[in-house]
């Protein structure tokens, strides 16, 4: 019974009082991201695009890319989503009301990206066209670095690319 007890004091209740700071430090668990050197362009994967474009052109204004790509998601399936802002508007949005920021969208191969290994296959076809970018800058959220470095390297192996 005293150690239920000490469970439920140690494990439990610190679930309620403090999920925010629990979920952060499980997030982190995933999180590989690595310093960021130069790069041919930086790339802005799907999902939470009011973050992602804020850094990556935070990225470019320091210089760290000449070329801001960003991916095409797919549309939600949602019964109103024709009343909706997809994700990639939003995004061409944001570039384009900076100024001095280059940007092209990198096009869906299947009419919009479901998942980080379609936005991996999409990156692979815009690369065969441009071959003179070689290094990327990848931006996604903290906790999503880890499944997005294993969508990217998994693709761009079997591709060879």
């Amino acid at each position: 019974m005293r150690y239920l007890l000490l469970f439920f004091l140690f494990a439990v209740i610190p679930v309620f009082i403090f999920p925010q700071q629990l979920l952060q430090r499980y997030a982190a668990l995933f999180d590989v991201s690595q310093p960021v050197g130069r790069a041919d362009a930086i790339v802005i994967l799907g999902g939470h695009p009011e973050v992602r474009v804020e850094h990556a052109v935070a990225l470019y204004n320091k210089g760290v890319a000449p070329l801001i790509l960003y991916t095409t998601p797919g549309r939600t399936g949602h019964k109103y989503q024709e009343i909706f802002v997809s994700q990639s508007d939003k995004v061409r949005a944001a570039l384009e009301s900076e100024k001095n920021v280059t940007a092209e969208q990198v096009i869906s191969q299947i009419g919009g990206a479901t998942s980080t290994f379609d936005e991996a296959h999409d990156l692979v076809a815009y690369l065969k066209e441009h071959p003179a970018i070689s290094r990327l800058v990848v931006v996604t959220d903290r906790y999503h670095t880890y499944r997005a470095r294993y969508a990217l390297e998994k693709v761009f192996k079997q591709t060879g690319t």
